[in-house]
C-alpha cells in the first residue's frame, strides 16, 4: 500500500494534451533492475536538463543520485535493486 504524503513532502503533477507530444510521462526505462546495473535508456533522446528519474515514488536529484549519460542514457549513482519501480519523465530532443 502507498503511504500518504507527508507534511513537506514535494508532490510531481504532469499532463498531456492530445496535442502536445513532446514531453514524455511515466516512461520505464530498458535497463536491468537487478541490483547491480546502473545504466539506463530511454525510448527518445531527451532535452538536456528535463529529464525526471522518480525511484519507488521517490524523484531523484540530478547529479546527486543520476547523471545524464548521453542522449538518451543515464546512469544511476547506486543500482535499484530488484524489486524496485523505476521511471522517468522527460521532453523529446
Amino acid at each position: 500500500a502507498e503511504a500518504a504524503p507527508s507534511t513537506g513532502d514535494v508532490l510531481i503533477a504532469g499532463y498531456q494534451t492530445e496535442t502536445d507530444s513532446t514531453w514524455v510521462f511515466q516512461e520505464v526505462p530498458t535497463g536491468l533492475i537487478n541490483g547491480s546495473n546502473t545504466l539506463y535508456t530511454t525510448a527518445n533522446n531527451y532535452t538536456a536538463g528535463t529529464l525526471f528519474v522518480v525511484l519507488n515514488g521517490t524523484r531523484q536529484a540530478l547529479t546527486a543520485d543520476y547523471t545524464e549519460s548521453a542522449a538518451n542514457t543515464f546512469t544511476m549513482g547506486t543500482a535499484p535493486a530488484t524489486g524496485d519501480t523505476l521511471w522517468t519523465i522527460y521532453k523529446k530532443a
